[in-house]
C-alpha cells in the first residue's frame, strides 16, 4: 500500500462464547495506537463504529473500514474497539483487541505532471531498457554476411564497402539482463531548497520532503525498469522489511531480486524503512557493487552530484540525480546531462 492512498481493512470477528453475542459496536480505533496516531487518517463516515447485530455462538461476523497511512514504513494496524450494549442499550462494556497484524507502506506515489525531473529520469531508463533488449556495443561478437531470411540487428556498412556484399554485425545478447539499482539516500546541504520545478506536499511538519520526494521517484523508477521487462537487484544497506521473501546477502551487501514484468511490490516495500546513510557508506556499497564491463548495467538515484562519490571504478554507472535542473534552453527541450543517456545507450 502506497503512503497517502486509503485502502479497506476487513475486519474478522470470531465469537468464541457458548452465547450469543448481541448489540454490538465494533470499528478500528486509531487513537489507541501506542505511537503514531497521526500517521493515520481515517474519514470520518469510515471511522464510526459499525453496528453488529449477533453473532451465534463459533460464528464469524466481518466488517470493512477505509484508513490511510500518511508515512512509509512498516505500521501496527490500530485494535479493534468492540462494544457491547446488551441488553437494550442499558449497559456499555468495551474491549480492545490487537490483531497483532501490521502493514508494510511503501514511498508516496509520483506526481508525474508536477515533478519536472522525472521526465528525464524516465527516458533515460526506458532508453536503457531498450538498450538492454536489443543488446547493445559492449556484446558485440563479430560479423557476417547477410543471406535471405536473416534478422537484421544492425548493418555493418564499413564492411559491406569494402567487400561489397551485405554485412551484418552480431550482437551476443544475454537472455536476462539484470540492472543493478542504489538509491543514494545520502543527504545533501542544499536539501532545504527542493528543485522549484517540484510541487511536494508534506503530510507531516517533521518529513523529509527531499527524501521521500528521491523514494518517489526511485519507486516510479523500479516500476519502469521492471515494467520494461529487465530483471532488477535493488541494492539495500538498510533494514528491510522481514516480509520481503526475495532477499539475498552478498556479504555486508543486501539487495531485493525483482524478475522482469513482474510485479514490482518487493522493491517498493523494500524502500519503506528506508533511511539517510552517510557518505562513506554510500561509497562502501558502490565499491561493492559488481565491476564495470560484461553484463554489468548500474544505475544510482541521489540527490548528490556524480562528482560526489568516487566512481572511478564504475565509468559506465547511470547517475540519476533529482535536483539536477533538468531543462535547458535549448529548443524548449528537456535535456539530461546524464553521462549514459538513452541515445548513448540506443548507439
Amino acid at each position: 500500500v502506497r503512503a497517502g492512498e486509503s485502502f479497506v481493512a476487513r475486519i474478522s470477528l470470531i465469537h468464541e462464547g457458548r452465547l450469543p453475542a448481541m448489540s454490538l459496536c465494533a470499528g478500528l480505533d486509531h487513537s489507541r495506537r501506542k505511537h503514531g496516531r497521526r500517521d493515520i487518517e481515517m474519514p470520518l463516515d469510515a471511522s464510526a463504529m459499525q453496528w453488529v447485530p449477533d453473532i451465534a455462538p463459533g460464528a464469524t461476523s466481518t466488517i470493512e473500514q477505509s484508513l490511510t497511512f500518511l508515512r512509509r514504513g512498516v505500521h501496527e494496524m490500530p485494535p479493534v474497539r468492540v462494544e457491547s450494549l446488551f441488553p437494550f442499550h442499558l449497559f456499555r462494556s468495551t474491549q480492545w483487541l490487537d490483531s497483532g497484524e501490521s502493514m508494510v507502506i511503501t514511498p508516496r506515489r509520483l506526481d508525474w505532471d508536477s515533478e519536472m525531473a522525472w521526465q528525464v529520469i524516465h527516458a533515460s531508463l526506458r532508453g536503457l531498457a531498450v538498450g538492454l533488449s536489443q543488446g547493445d556495443h559492449q556484446h558485440y561478437v563479430g560479423s557476417l554476411e547477410y543471406r535471405a531470411g536473416m534478422p537484421v540487428r544492425r548493418w555493418d556498412f564499413a564492411s559491406w564497402a569494402r567487400l561489397g556484399r551485405p554485412i551484418l554485425r552480431e550482437f551476443n545478447s544475454a537472455a536476462k539482463q539484470t540492472v543493478t539499482v542504489f538509491i543514494d539516500t545520502t543527504p545533501v546541504e542544499s536539501d532545504a531548497a527542493v528543485t522549484p520545478m517540484s510541487r511536494w506536499r508534506r503530510y507531516a511538519d517533521d518529513e523529509d520532503a527531499s527524501l521521500e520526494r528521491l523514494l518517489s521517484i526511485a519507486s516510479a523508477g523500479l516500476e519502469t525498469l521492471v515494467g520494461a521487462n529487465v530483471q532488477v537487484r535493488l541494492v539495500v544497506p538498510w533494514q528491510a522489511p522481514s516480509v520481503i521473501q526475495s532477499q539475498e546477502r552478498n556479504g555486508k551487501l543486501r539487495s531485493v531480486l525483482c524478475e522482469g514484468a513482474s510485479d514490482p511490490t518487493p522493491l517498493l516495500m523494500a524502500l519503506a524503512e528506508a533511511e539517510p546513510v552517510d557518505a562513506d557508506t554510500a561509497q562502501e556499497v558502490l565499491h561493492a557493487m559488481p565491476q564495470a564491463g560484461g553484463t554489468f548495467h548500474g544505475v544510482v538515484f541521489s540527490r548528490r552530484e556524480r562528482e560526489a562519490a568516487d566512481l572511478s571504478h564504475l565509468p559506465d554507472l547511470m547517475w540519476l540525480n533529482i535536483n539536477e535542473d533538468s531543462r535547458d534552453s535549448f529548443g524548449n527541450m528537456a535535456v539530461s546531462s546524464i553521462d549514459n543517456d538513452a541515445t548513448k545507450v540506443l548507439a
